[in-house]
């Protein structure tokens, strides 16, 4: 393979089914962009299997490389601001839905997508933590900043998913009692390796918040499934309390009442880490890789090679993957 050629995941079209595997490409094939950067990790998010599928809302046009999140080396630069060599990550943009991601031995993308990192940071923690990590980041920063007194006491849903880990190691590495919400109860035992306190199913929440108001039990909440268990955390936040809502695995409806809000006080925080300025960005990767870094990150992730790749897409979409998958693309 010449220097100009490249391995890429490619999905293609065929028929009414979606198919991929890796494929060899050509520089040539990237699209235009101000920076020609070499991938040395990426991993796999909920919306790179949803490309896989051939989600349209996701991807629209085939053959397609998916990943959203990349880190790597500059090899090229037509903006100033970068040079050769530059250690660079790429998350919370619009890469691998549309255009060509990081599912591949290089990327083209305009220099406003890139994030420049300290050449010390190690690129597997960053893509462990990913576009899904900063979004849990964000959620508990808000959670953390909404009273002056930090939460004792948090529950989080989704807790097997990439949102939910990188929020549950963050808010124990800060000292805070955490309660998981999970149906993945093949996945109690790695759970309980990372400190949560409780470990409950969808079915005790909903069991005990049939009414309007529930005891109030948490300080806050971090959800990613919305529909009828964010009604029911809702009701069962502490006065003062406050959620963020990161998802919709479950549902984009939400069915609650006015009474938490009137007689609690309590608070919803929308998160779209996307929508975030760049210079939050920066700060908020900052401070997950110092003085939020957990020393049990490597619980929450699996490092494999970039020829075991299909095979990961494969299991995650089986649901069988425990938390965040991180590839060594180069």
């Amino acid at each position: 393979m010449n220097q100009k050629n490249f391995k890429a995941l490619v999905i293609r079209k065929k028929n009414s089914s979606f198919l991929y595997d890796i494929e060899e490409r050509h520089i040539k094939d990237l699209p235009p962009g101000d920076l020609l950067i070499k991938v040395e990790y990426s991993n796999i998010n909920f919306k790179d299997i949803m490309s896989c599928q051939g989600n349209p809302s996701i991807t629209r046009k085939f053959p397609h490389t998916p990943g959203i999140d990349a880190c790597g080396k500059v090899v090229f630069s037509s903006d100033s601001k970068f040079k050769p060599d530059d250690d660079v990550v790429i998350i919370c943009q619009p890469m691998g839905l549309n255009t060509a991601g990081g599912f591949a031995g290089f990327i083209r993308i305009p220099s406003s997508w890139a994030i420049k990192i300290d050449e010390k940071i190690d690129k597997k923690d960053v893509m462990a933590i990913g576009t899904a990590g900063l979004t849990g980041a964000l959620s508990v920063e808000k959670i953390m900043n909404h009273n002056k007194m930090p939460p004792s006491r948090v529950i989080v849903t989704g807790a097997t998913g990439g949102v939910g880990l990188v929020s549950i190691i963050i808010l124990k590495h800060l000292g805070i009692k955490v309660t998981a919400l999970t149906r993945s109860q093949k996945f109690k035992t790695r759970l309980k390796t990372l400190g949560v306190d409780e470990i409950i199913n969808p079915r005790e929440l909903l069991n005990i918040t049939k009414q309007n108001l529930a005891l109030s039990k948490w300080d806050a909440g971090i959800d990613v499934t919305g529909g009828d268990i964010l009604s029911s955390l809702i009701k069962s936040i502490k006065p003062q309390g406050s959620i963020s809502v990161t998802g919709n695995v479950e549902s984009t409806s939400l069915n609650t009442n006015v009474l938490p809000f009137i007689l609690r006080g309590i608070s919803l925080y929308g998160i779209n880490a996307e929508m975030q300025d760049m210079n939050h960005r920066k700060n908020l990767i900052k401070k997950i890789t110092k003085e939020w870094m957990p020393d049990n990150l490597n619980k929450i992730y699996t490092l494999i090679t970039f020829d075991d790749l299909p095979e990961y897409i494969n299991s995650q979409i089986k649901g069988q993957n425990f938390g965040r998958v991180v590839v060594k693309v180069s």
